[in-house]
């Protein structure tokens, strides 16, 4: 049997799909002698086998789904970054004015201001984000930084615009 993959199969798997794919492929059995040895260790195959090299295609979507920057953003910024958001997201932003990290929980659950996380991430982190690549002109951009699972915050240069912003 034979399996002919393409560069459009191989963009569709994740990287744990292809590394373990080339491990299953690349791997000695005992009755292939002819070209691997029958006792080589999978972990000693990188002298033997040539370098595989994935498509540039594929590199490339992986470097797009994982590089996000976490930005500073200016005063300039700010007021463009506020200019198209709801008064919702404003009023949320305004929390992280004072440079600190902000408590997952007091922006969710009964009579906050969202209802969970899934809509704080629709209706707030999504939307300014997407608005801060606007301003930016910076696809990678974002605004917030994940302190840990409970707590989020901005970079201090961002906090300080954000406060000149609300504070005028």
């Amino acid at each position: 049997m034979k399996i002919i993959l393409t560069e459009a199969d191989l963009s569709r798997m994740s990287r744990k799909l292809r590394d373990n794919l080339l491990q299953f492929i690349a791997t000695p059995i005992k009755y292939d002698d002819n070209l691997y040895l029958y006792d080589t260790n999978p972990e000693d195959l990188d002298d033997i086998m040539p370098e595989f090299h994935f498509p540039e295609e594929v590199l490339k979507k992986e470097s797009k789904a994982k590089s996000k920057n976490v930005i500073d953003i200016n005063t300039e910024q700010a007021k463009s970054l506020i200019a198209n958001l709801s008064d919702k997201s404003i009023e949320t932003l305004h929390l992280f004015t004072q440079n600190e990290p902000i408590q997952v929980s007091s922006l969710v659950g009964d009579e906050k201001a969202y209802k969970d996380y899934i809509e704080l991430k629709r209706s707030f982190v999504g939307p300014v984000n997407r608005r801060l690549r606007t301003v930016t002109g910076n696809k990678t951009a974002v605004l917030f930084l994940k302190e840990n699972e409970e707590e989020m915050a901005v970079k201090e240069a961002t906090a300080i615009s954000l406060a000149a912003i609300f504070d005028s």
